[in-house]
C-alpha cells in the first residue's frame, strides 16, 4: 500500500484521562481532527500536531499517547499506549488502515514545559522533551484507585536515551529500582524443554509463567527486522498506565457465559497484535483454539518468549505463532505468524488437549467463590456448557482444588494466620471466647495443630434469653487435611436455630466430646437444668456421664434425637413397619398410646421391644420427656445450620471460621432487622411472665354471689324468644302441641 493512504486522526487536549468500562477514556471532547498519511514519522506527527493545536515546539512539547482499540469476544477494550517513535506511529497507524478508511485513531496529548523536561531529566538538551506526570481519575461508572504516575529515565538505557533525545525522549521507562525484579539466573529453568510429542509435558500454568530467561531466537524463523535479541533480553518495566488496564480479562471475563457452540473470538491472530502479559495471550489463544476445535504444543516459554506450533505440525499444518516482549513498551506482540491452520483433528470429540486445570480454574473460581460446595458433576456440566467439551472428571477436581487454594489461601498458611484472626474476632466482638489444644515441637516457635473450640460474643450473650435447650453435632471436614466440626445450637423465643459455639478437632471421640462439651460449659453457658439433644454417639454418652464435666442431671438433662433412634434401630431390625412403629411411639405424649405402639412393636418381632433395654423412655420419647424437650424430638436445629455451613467445611480452616462467622453475623443482622420492623409498626412483644414488672395493688378475690351452681347449666338458646302461652301446630288451639292434639283423630287411631 503507498504512502499516499490517508488516516483519520482526532485529538483530545486539555482533558483527563479516566478507566471506564470499556477500557481508557477522556473526560473532553476531540478539539481538533485531521488526516495524515501514512509514511508520516514521528518528528512530522509531532509538529503536524503542534501547528493543529497552535503549541510553541520552542517552549512546549506534547506528550502523545494513542487509545488503541481491541476487539476480542466482539466487543472493544481501549488500552492506552505511548507513542514514542517512527516505530510505535507506524504500527498504529497500519492499524487504521487494516480496519478501513472510515476508522479514525483517537490521540490524547498533554502539553508539556521543555524547561521542566530538562530540569527533571538532567539532560541540557535545547531542543529536548522529557516525561511529566500523568493522571487516571476515578469514573463514576468505574472507580479506580487515583494515582499519579512519574516516569523517568532508566539508567541502563542512558546512551540509547542521549541519542534519542537529540529531538524527542522516550517517557516509557521508570527507575527499575521501584520494582522487584528478580534477577535472570535466579529464575533459570532446566525444564522447559521443545514438547514436540503431543502426549509428553504440560502446558505451563495459566496464571503464572517460566521465568527462564534463556533466550533462542531462530533468525529464518522470526524475520521482524526490528525486533532483535536485544529488545527481549533489555529487560525494560513499562509504564504504570500500561499495566493497569487488563484487555484480555476485560473482554473475556470468567462471569460471561458462552453456550456451546457460540464463538469465543471471531477474529483471527494478527502479525503486530499486542496483549497486556504473557498470561493474556496464553489465554486468548487457547481460548481460540478451543473454539477453532484445533490444538496447539508449546516449543518455547519462558519471561519473553512465548512460542507455539500446531498440536499434529508433523502432518504438515503449518500454524506457527511467536509472542515475545518488547522492551520499547513491555507488552507482549505478535512478531511471527504463520496461518492458518490447515489440519483436521479427530481427537478432540470430548475431551479438548489445550482445555487444561488453568483454564478451567480461571472459569469456575468465581463460583467457588459464592458456593464452595458445588459438586464436581455441577462444575463438570459448567465447564460443558462454556467451552463445548465434556472434561474428564479427573481434571475437575483437580482444578477445583487449584480454585479453592487461588480464592481460599494456602492450606498450611491458613493454619498460621487462624490465632491472629481469632484474636481480630475477639478484639471487635466483646465476649468472643476460643481455646487451644496443640502439640510441642522441637522448635519452640512452633506447635501443630490439635483443636481448637470457638464462640462468638454476641451468640454467648444471646443464648442467657433463650430457652434451656442445647443441640450438639460433628460433621466431616472435606478438604486437603482430615478433621470434624463440632456444632452446638440454640433456640431462641422464635423457635429458630442460633449458632453458639463451634469446635475442630482429630475425630468424634470421648476425649474430643469431653472437651469440647467441657468448654461449652466453661465459655458458654454455667446455666443449670439445661436439655442436651444428640445423637446415641458412645463420645457423646461417656461425656454426660462425666460428672466432672457438668452435664450430669440435673445440671443438665441428656436426651436422643428420635429420628436418629428410628434409624437406628432400622440398621438393626430391617423391618420399615417396625421403624414408622417407633416413630409413633416417640410422638405419643399420653404414656398408655405409649405402651399400646410398643405392645404392637413386639407383635412384630419378639425382640424388638428388648432393643430399648438400654434405651429408657424418658430419652427419646415425648410421653416421659418431663417437658425438657420444648416440643423438639430431633436435631434439626443443629443439621439445619450444618447443613449451611456445608461449603465452609470445603475451604480452609481460616476462611471456614471467616465463613461461619459472616453468617452468623448474617443471622443476627436478619434477626434484628426483622425484629426492627415489627417493632416500628406497634407490634411490640409481650415479656415473658417472669419479667413482668411490680405492680402494687391490693389482692384481687373473685365474688362469690356470682358462683354457679352445679349441674349442667341452662342452654341461653332454649325459650329466650319464646313468648305467650302454647299453641297447637295443627288446629291451632293453645293448651297443646300438635303431638297430644285432641282434634286429631286420625294421630290417635293410628296410636291406638
Amino acid at each position: 500500500m503507498g504512502d499516499n493512504t490517508s488516516i483519520g486522526i482526532m485529538c483530545y487536549v486539555n482533558g483527563e484521562m479516566k478507566k471506564g468500562l470499556n477500557g481508557v477514556e477522556y473526560d473532553c471532547p476531540p478539539v481538533k481532527c485531521m488526516r495524515v498519511l501514512l509514511g508520516i514519522n514521528y518528528e512530522q506527527f509531532h509538529a503536524r500536531l503542534c501547528k493543529a493545536l497552535h503549541v510553541d515546539c520552542t517552549t512546549e512539547y506534547l506528550k502523545i499517547i494513542c487509545r488503541y482499540p481491541n476487539q476480542l469476544h466482539n466487543a472493544i477494550h481501549y488500552q492506552p499506549i505511548n507513542v514514542n517513535d517512527d516505530e510505535d506511529l507506524e504500527t498504529m497507524l497500519q492499524f487504521a488502515v487494516e480496519q478501513g478508511r472510515s476508522f479514525s485513531l483517537e490521540f490524547y496529548l498533554e502539553k508539556n514545559n521543555l524547561s521542566d523536561v530538562q530540569h527533571s531529566s538532567g539532560f541540557g538538551l535545547e531542543d529536548g522533551v522529557c516525561e511529566t506526570q500523568s493522571t487516571i481519575i476515578e469514573s463514576p461508572s468505574c472507580p479506580v484507585h487515583q494515582e499519579d504516575i512519574q516516569d523517568h529515565t532508566t539508567p541502563n538505557h542512558v546512551h540509547r536515551e542521549e541519542i534519542r533525545c537529540q529531538k524527542i525522549l522516550s517517557p516509557i521507562h521508570r527507575e527499575l529500582s521501584q520494582f522487584d525484579i528478580p534477577p535472570a539466573s535466579t529464575e533459570l529453568d532446566p525444564q522447559a524443554p521443545v514438547f514436540d510429542d503431543p502426549h509428553t509435558g504440560e502446558f505451563p500454568q495459566l496464571a503464572g509463567d517460566d521465568d527462564d530467561p534463556k533466550i533462542n531466537i531462530d533468525s529464518e524463523y522470526c524475520d521482524d527486522p526490528e525486533f532483535t535479541e536485544e529488545d527481549v533480553c533489555n529487560e525494560c518495566v513499562p509504564d504504570q498506565i500500561f499495566t493497569e488496564i487488563n484487555i484480555v480479562e476485560a473482554v473475556v471475563t470468567d462471569d460471561d457465559h458462552v453456550a456451546r457452540g457460540q464463538r469465543f473470538l471471531h477474529e483471527d491472530f494478527y502479525k503486530g497484535q499486542i496483549f497486556g502479559t504473557k498470561a493474556d495471550i496464553m489465554k486468548t489463544v487457547k481460548y481460540w483454539h478451543i473454539e477453532k476445535h484445533v490444538a496447539f504444543i508449546v516449543v518455547e516459554s519462558n519471561r519473553s518468549v512465548w512460542d507455539i506450533k500446531c498440536k499434529v505440525h508433523d502432518q504438515g499444518c503449518k500454524w506457527r505463532l511467536r509472542a515475545s516482549k518488547s522492551k520499547r513498551h513491555g507488552l507482549f506482540k505478535v512478531t511471527k505468524l504463520v496461518t492458518p491452520h490447515t489440519c483436521v483433528y479427530h481427537g478432540l470429540s470430548q475431551d479438548h488437549y489445550n482445555l487444561n486445570k488453568g483454564l478451567i480454574v480461571e472459569l469456575i473460581k468465581n463460583k467457588i467463590r459464592e458456593h464452595p460446595e458445588t459438586s464436581g458433576s455441577e462444575l463438570q456440566s459448567h465447564v460443558t456448557d462454556r467451552f463445548g467439551y465434556e472434561v474428564h472428571m479427573n481434571k475437575i477436581w483437580k482444578a477445583k482444588k487449584k480454585a479453592i487454594e487461588l480464592v481460599f489461601g494456602s492450606w498450611e498458611e491458613s493454619y498460621n494466620k487462624l490465632p491472629k484472626f481469632l484474636n481480630a474476632i475477639r478484639a471487635t466482638n466483646p465476649g468472643t471466647k476460643f481455646e487451644w489444644k496443640t502439640y510441642k515441637t522441637a522448635n519452640p516457635s512452633e506447635v501443630i495443630f490439635h483443636r481448637v473450640f470457638w464462640a462468638f460474643g454476641p451468640s454467648i450473650e444471646s443464648f442467657k434469653h433463650c430457652k434451656p435447650l442445647i443441640q450438639v453435632d460433628g460433621a466431616f471436614l472435606h478438604g486437603k487435611y482430615k478433621g470434624k466440626l463440632l456444632i452446638a445450637c440454640g433456640v431462641d423465643g422464635a423457635h429458630s436455630v442460633m449458632p453458639l459455639a463451634f469446635a475442630v478437632v482429630e475425630d468424634e471421640n470421648n476425649d474430643s466430646w469431653s472437651w469440647f462439651l467441657l468448654c461449652l460449659r466453661k465459655h458458654v453457658t454455667q446455666r443449670d437444668g439445661i436439655c442436651l439433644m444428640s445423637d446415641r454417639h458412645p463420645g457423646i454418652i461417656a461425656a454426660v456421664n462425666d460428672s466432672t464435666i457438668g452435664w450430669t442431671e440435673p445440671r443438665a438433662y441428656h436426651r436422643f434425637c428420635l429420628r436418629h433412634i428410628a434409624n437406628n434401630f432400622q440398621a438393626a431390625k430391617k423391618n420399615m413397619t417396625a421403624k414408622n412403629l417407633v416413630l409413633r411411639a416417640g410422638y405419643q405424649v399420653e404414656p398408655y398410646k405409649l405402651h399400646k405402639c410398643m405392645e404392637d412393636l413386639n407383635k412384630l418381632g419378639s425382640d424388638f421391644g428388648s432393643w430399648f433395654a438400654d434405651c429408657p423412655f424418658e430419652k427419646w420419647t415425648m410421653a416421659y420427656d418431663g417437658s425438657r424437650r420444648f416440643g423438639f424430638m430431633t436435631n434439626e436445629l443443629a443439621e439445619c445450620f450444618d447443613y449451611l455451613l456445608k461449603g465452609a467445611r470445603q475451604v480452609p480452616i481460616t476462611a471456614m471460621v471467616r465463613l461461619i462467622f459472616c453468617r452468623c453475623v448474617k443471622y443476627f443482622v436478619n434477626n434484628q432487622t426483622e425484629t426492627a420492623a415489627h417493632t416500628e409498626s406497634g407490634h411490640i412483644p409481650m415479656m415473658h411472665e417472669d419479667e413482668w414488672p411490680e405492680y402494687k395493688f391490693p389482692h384481687v378475690l373473685p365474688d362469690i354471689t356470682k358462683l354457679r351452681t352445679q349441674g349442667r347449666p341452662p342452654s341461653p338458646q332454649c325459650g329466650k324468644q319464646r313468648c305467650g302461652k302454647q299453641r297447637c301446630g295443627k288446629c291451632r288451639q293453645e293448651g297443646h302441641n300438635k303431638k297430644r292434639c285432641p282434634n286429631d283423630a286420625q294421630g290417635q287411631s293410628s296410636n291406638a
